[in-house]
């Protein structure tokens, strides 16, 4: 698959990926540490929000910090992706247009021979 998207792209796709590994991984962590603080007593659910309101201004600019660019890699992904798209689709266009118009002429060709066959003494209709 490498041969058909340039080094940069194949670049691109993978960063987004990861990125989507690592966003689904902080996902999954916190899901399990809220369900089993949940589950816990009071006094479990009460420390990891005290925990979190603490940690929460020191983490939040470090993952804005990692997020945004990881967002924009995203987007310009989606940005070369999409012109990529367009110019193998009006490529595609092209290939069809010629195939049509290849098909319609030799149809023609072959509706002119037939007409020139099917008059006798090779006399056209008038």
């Amino acid at each position: 698959m490498k041969e058909f998207i340039d080094s940069g792209i194949y670049e691109i796709i993978n960063l987004t990926l990861n990125t989507i590994k690592i966003f689904n991984d902080i996902r999954r962590l916190a899901m399990a540490l809220f369900d089993n603080g949940l589950k816990g007593n009071i006094l479990g659910g009460l420390a990891i929000g005290i925990g979190a309101a603490i940690l929460a201004p020191v983490v939040l600019p470090v993952l804005a910090s990692v997020a945004k660019p990881l967002a924009k890699a995203v987007i310009k992904s989606g940005f070369i992706l999409y012109e990529k798209g367009k110019e193998t689709i009006a490529e595609v266009g092209e290939i069809v247009e010629d195939i049509v118009a290849e098909a319609k002429a030799e149809y023609e060709e072959a509706q002119k021979e037939a007409s020139t066959v099917a008059t006798p003494g090779g006399e056209t209709g008038a």
